[in-house]
């Protein structure tokens, strides 16, 4: 059964991008005129064979929440912790990052789980990586919980990091034991986990999970970053809500973003809602 979410909808100027995934491991994407025809049914995905592609795209493959630029293309494969930039015209690979240093398997103790790309110029983009490195000692740039910069002409990462794991939250969640009985409140901490990032009046918007490991959730949260100082800074507190990582811009306001909280799992929507 193929899937098509959010993540993985993306407009560029008069056409449209969307990743469909069987969960098994294949990826397809296609490509949909302003009408919305199906242009190209199998652009690139799973199956295409490329020297400069790493490997085949795998089922865990998302789009960026912004179009910086209608001639290109560029998709996160989280698990791998991967980022591709395709030419939109031909499907040629532009260029490729790794976004840890870790092994290029599954089997890795860390992988970054990147979320989301923003060009800012002809020399910057940052990612967002959702993923704390469970290693204490990791270097600054292995620790993920935060966004890092790469050169989109070179495709290789500058020193520049923004640190968003003092937003990370002690919370208090029910902890079971084997059979489901509940072992009453333990303490947890709600990594920041940041997710989408969306140009806005000049900074960046950029989404806050909010998860435990135990898939819990913290209270909302909006951070706006300074991408040219490299520099947190405010939080907006998203009173009565949880998992707040979407945001999207709103066309023709350059001056706001659109939040969406999902909430958190079985909570019926309690904790869900649209900023």
């Amino acid at each position: 059964n193929d899937d098509t979410s959010g993540a993985g909808l993306s407009a560029g100027e008069g056409q449209f991008a969307v990743v469909s995934s069987n969960f098994m491991g294949a990826t397809s994407i296609s490509l949909l005129g302003p009408d919305g025809e199906v242009t190209k049914p199998e652009w690139v995905g799973s199956k295409t064979t490329n020297p400069k592609l790493r490997s085949p795209l795998t089922e865990d493959v998302v789009l960026t929440s912004v179009s910086s630029d209608s001639r290109y293309l560029t998709t996160l494969e989280r698990g791998l912790g991967v980022v591709t930039r395709f030419d939109v015209k031909d499907g040629s690979v532009l260029g490729q990052l790794r976004t840890d240093d870790s092994p290029e398997d599954d089997q890795a103790a860390f992988h970054s789980n990147p979320q989301d790309v923003l060009y800012v110029s002809a020399k910057s983009a940052w990612v967002s990586r959702w993923q704390q490195n469970p290693a204490a000692s990791a270097p600054a740039r292995e620790r993920g919980n935060d966004l890092i910069e790469f050169n989109p002409e070179s495709f290789e990462r500058t020193e520049r990091r923004i640190d968003l794991s003092g937003l990370n939250e002690e919370i208090e969640e029910e902890q079971f034991d084997k059979d489901g009985k509940s072992q009453g409140k333990v303490k947890a901490t709600a990594f920041a986990s940041p997710n989408a990032i969306v140009p806005v009046a000049g900074f960046a918007a950029v989404g806050i999970t909010g998860i435990s490991e135990s898939y819990n959730y913290g209270p909302g949260k909006l951070a706006i970053v300074d991408l040219e100082r490299a520099k947190l800074l405010h939080t907006l507190a998203l009173e009565g809500v949880a998992n707040c990582g979407e945001v999207r811009p709103v066309p023709g306001d350059d001056k706001s973003v659109i939040v969406g909280c999902i909430g958190a799992y079985g909570d019926q929507g309690a904790r869900g809602g649209l900023f």
